[in-house]
Parts: structure tokens; sequence; C-alpha cells
């Protein structure tokens, strides 16, 4: 299940009424941003400048990637884009869990407690 599918269920389980694939793109994108700034910190400031005008003139998701792949490994950005994504997901569920309603805390406490510890 990857974390867009993950998302989708949290917020099934939750009661979520408006369009939840529009929730996701917009918390994925976000996610997408914060990652590419968070790893921009590790770069010298004259570098760092060359990199948000590159991306100023980027588009697109895709060619955004393609810009901070020329300073940075997959490898590195990947690990990034997970430990915001880890970070976001953490942070939603710190907010969402405590106004639901027990029944649906615990399904939701039980739906990740699950993805912690897959069964084999």
């Amino acid at each position: 299940m990857d974390e867009k599918d993950i998302l989708f269920k949290v917020l099934t389980i939750i009661g979520y009424e408006d369009n939840k694939l529009e929730f996701i793109n917009k918390f994925f994108s976000f996610i997408y941003i914060e990652a590419i700034a968070e790893i921009g910190t590790k770069l010298d400031t004259e570098t760092q400048k060359k990199l948000v005008e590159e991306l100023k003139k980027a588009t697109d998701e895709a060619s955004q990637k393609e810009i901070v792949l020329k300073y940075f490994s997959k490898a590195e950005f990947d690990a990034n884009l997970t430990e915001a994504t880890k970070k976001q997901f953490a942070e939603y569920l710190t907010v969402v869990i405590p106004t639901l309603p027990e029944e649906k805390k615990e399904e939701l406490i039980s739906f990740v407690s699950s993805l912690q510890n897959p069964k084999k």
C-alpha cells in the first residue's frame, strides 16, 4: 500500500466528506515542497540561490525534481521526501485523532498500528 492509498484509507476511516483525491494531492504537494526546502538547506548560500532561481522556472513536480537531482542524488532526495512524509502524516494524525469519536479513534489507531507492524 503506497502513501496515497494509506491517506485515502485514513480519510475514509475518519469520515472525510470532501473530495479525498483533491485533499491527497494537496497534502502531497505540500510535502514535496517541504522536502525540497529542507534538502536545500544542506547547500551553501550561493548554491541555494541558484537552486531557488531554477525552481522558480519549473512548471510542475517532474521538472522540479529534475532540477533538484542536479544538486542531490535520487537516494538523498527520496530519503528526504520519506522523512517529510512521515513528519507531516504524524502531525496530521496528532491533530485529527483527538477530534474523533472513540469508535473512529480506535479504528484509525488500529489501522495505523497495522502499518507499523504488518502481519507476515
